[in-house]
């Protein structure tokens, strides 16, 4: 966390607002210390405070000559892997948003004040007697699941349904064999997520109700929509997971992609827009 939102008192009332940590703190005997912080007057006896917790944390600052960049503590590499995917940034950043409880269910309208208890407001759109959170809108709820699992069924593994959207997301990503499949797993859990919100915003505003399988078709369009967008070319998803190869087409499959291809230019051509 930046130190301007860590201490966001001691930020507004230092002149060194554009320094580096590296600029204030020297080496002496071995020993750290923080030097040349100035502040535009002089400090309150509470501000003092905050200067030693701040000096304290900074003592555990490692220096380096590297560019400064931002790291994910629970991913080995340091990356989020929820970025790490060719699905559009909207797409993605719905996810992100997803994860963190952030989307703009009716759980979260009820505690904006956006809509009102009572009358079921608060209720999902399809299963009327619960109310509609993140993780039972796109989890919990009974056509969520048939969704998962008709898309589980389709791409061939067996996922026990874990308890939260976090952890659904890193067993789809380790059921993965490769690098290539686990990107690809991934933009089918873009897909899924991305269908299940359209198609309730479609019955909320639109009054247009889909059954389960409808939404199952809409993800697999959207998937190859994206893969078609992300490679250049439209493959099957069996060759997608079977080659290894990094060009679409350059494995043993490619003839079952050039036919498959007849049929998914249809399906990219009359799909709707995302």
């Amino acid at each position: 966390m930046p130190l301007r939102i860590k201490s966001p008192r001691l930020y507004s009332i230092s002149l060194q607002q554009g320094a580096n940590v590296s600029e204030v703190m020297m080496e002496i005997d071995g020993e750290r210390r923080v030097r040349n912080l100035l502040w535009r007057r002089p400090l309150f006896q509470w501000e003092e405070e905050r200067v030693f917790l701040l000096l304290a944390l900074l003592q555990n600052v490692t220096l380096c000559d590297e560019m400064d960049e931002w790291s994910w503590s629970l991913n080995p590499e340091g990356s989020f892997s929820i970025w790490e995917s060719p699905a559009p940034s909207k797409v993605i950043a719905f996810s992100w948003q997803l994860l963190y409880d952030r989307v703009p269910t009716k759980e979260n309208l009820l505690l904006r004040g956006v809509i009102h208890h009572g009358g079921g407001e608060g209720n999902c759109v399809w299963c009327v007697d619960f109310r509609e959170s993140s993780s039972h809108l796109f989890l919990r709820c009974k056509m969520a699941l048939e969704v998962w699992y008709a898309i589980f069924k389709w791409l061939g593994v067996v996922i026990v349904m874990p308890p939260n959207l976090f952890h659904l997301f890193d067993c789809l990503s380790e059921a993965a064999t490769n690098k290539k499949v686990r990107n690809g797993y991934r933009l089918v859990w873009h897909s899924v997520i991305w269908s299940i919100w359209k198609a309730r915003n479609n019955r909320i505003f639109s009054n247009l109700v889909k059954e389960t399988l409808e939404v199952v078709e809409d993800v697999k369009i959207i998937f190859r929509r994206l893969l078609f967008s992300s490679m250049g070319s439209v493959v099957c998803f069996w060759c997608f997971r079977l080659c290894r190869s990094t060009e679409p087409g350059s494995c043993s499959t490619s003839l079952c992609c050039a036919s498959f291809a007849a049929v998914s230019w249809v399906w990219l051509a009359c799909s709707r827009r995302l």
